[in-house]
């Protein structure tokens, strides 16, 4: 299990998050903080692999996002995506969303899942964060 939250001081540029990124004030904001687990956490090329991930916000304000789950390779690589759509948060809830895929069964090697969210229906990233990885062998 590898807990993960994104302070502001370890925020990535707006440059690497997008022009349609939040502000400093919209991040600090909406706070949210994930915890993701990977079962099994060594994976195994062509059996299932679950993905949980528990995200809550810590805004006073209601806020309803999609909430992406990706699983990529240092160089950008994807190896599997899941986008929740119009998921609302209401202060302080959270929420556990979970997602099983197969991949190839000659996959191989490190992967690293990251799960941002965005204002629903919009690219605006509104929180963006790396967890745990996923390594085929």
């Amino acid at each position: 299990m590898r807990a993960f939250t994104l302070a502001l001081g370890c925020v990535l540029t707006m440059g690497c998050l997008g022009e349609a990124s939040a502000t400093a004030d919209e991040l600090k904001r909406y706070e949210f903080i994930a915890d993701v687990k990977v079962n099994p956490e060594t994976p195994v090329a062509g059996r299932m692999v679950n993905l949980n991930v528990e995200l809550v916000s810590h805004s006073s304000d209601l806020v309803t996002v999609d909430v992406v789950l990706r699983a990529i390779r240092t160089d950008g690589t994807q190896l599997h995506e899941q986008i929740w759509r119009d998921v609302t948060f209401h202060p302080e809830e959270v929420w556990n969303l979970t997602q099983g895929f197969i991949s190839r069964n000659d996959e191989k090697g490190a992967f690293t899942v990251v799960v941002e969210t965005r204002q629903a229906g919009t690219e605006k990233v509104l929180w963006f964060g790396g967890g745990p990885s996923l390594t085929f062998r």
